[in-house]
Order: C-alpha cells, then structure tokens, then sequence
C-alpha cells in the first residue's frame, strides 16, 4: 500500500520538540489542543470539555498538560492564569467568564495565550513560573504524564503599600 500523502497533510502532528526536564520553569502556554487527530474533541468521563495546553520554555522544550473545563475543576485553570497574572481571574470573574467559555479556542487564546513565542511578554504577561514533575500513567506505565504546577505571581506593590 502506498504511503497517503494527502491524507498525512492534513493530519495535526506530533511535536518534535525536546521535553522539559523536571524543575522549576519559566514557561509560555504555546497552544491549545481541542481534540484527538480522528476529529473527536476531548472530554471528561463526566462529559466536560477537556484542553490539552501545549507549554514551551525560553529553549523551546514542550510538556503537556489536560486540562477540564467545568466549574468543579476550573481551579486549575485559575491557577495558571493567576500564576500568569494575579489579576487576571479577577478580570475573568468581571467579564462574567466560566471555565466551558475557554473551549472556544478565541476565548481561550485571549486569555491564556501569547500569539507567538518571541521572548516578550505581552500585556497579560503569559510567561509564568511553574514546577514541572513528570508521573507514570496508571493504565500504561511506559507512558509518563507531565504535572504542570503554576506558581503565583504575587501582585506587585502599590506606591501606598510600599513600607517607608
């Protein structure tokens, strides 16, 4: 059988990218994942929508990580966007924003992703500090899972709360 070229064009590739080793990081959430390569989108057990968020550091390595958007497990996306921006599940929470809102890659990319990685931070300052650890699955221990823990940023001090 001859190799499809047509149909492996059109496919949503793997990455080739080295992996980040365990430690601590600064990482930039590089893009978003939908769904698997058949066409269905992810979702939980319960039926959520489900991301998988691809993170790069300044060497361009890549871990992954799912992430659920329901409102029971939206704290971890909180996290990461406090760890991005300590006001911005403030922002989010004003904007009337709930975590299945993030399962349209528009509003996602708004929020949590910078277009390209190009060394600076933008507005939002998607650059964020984060442990990365590494676990075996429990289905298949010759697959690993990355374990992406955001550090928070602490809000920077006002003019008024500096001590004299």
């Amino acid at each position: 059988m001859a190799y499809d070229w047509e149909v492996e064009s059109k496919k949503e590739g793997g990455s080739q990218a080295a992996r980040i080793p365990p430690g601590e990081h600064t990482l930039l959430c590089s893009r978003a994942i939908y769904g698997k390569q058949d066409g269905t989108l992810f979702s939980s057990r319960a039926g959520d929508p489900q991301v998988m968020l691809v993170f790069v550091d300044n060497q361009q390595r890549e871990a992954a990580q799912m992430f659920t958007l329901s409102d029971a497990a939206g704290w971890t996306v909180a996290r990461l966007a406090a760890a991005m921006d300590p006001d911005l599940p403030g922002e989010m929470k004003r904007r009337g924003l709930h975590p299945h809102d993030l399962a349209e890659p528009e509003v996602l990319k708004y929020w949590l992703m910078h277009p390209t990685v190009s060394g600076q931070s933008d507005s939002k300052g998607n650059f964020f500090k984060a442990r990365v650890a590494y676990t075996k699955s429990r289905s298949d221990p010759r697959k690993e899972y990355a374990e992406i823990t955001p550090i928070r940023k602490e809000p920077e001090a006002a003019e008024d709360d500096v001590p004299m």
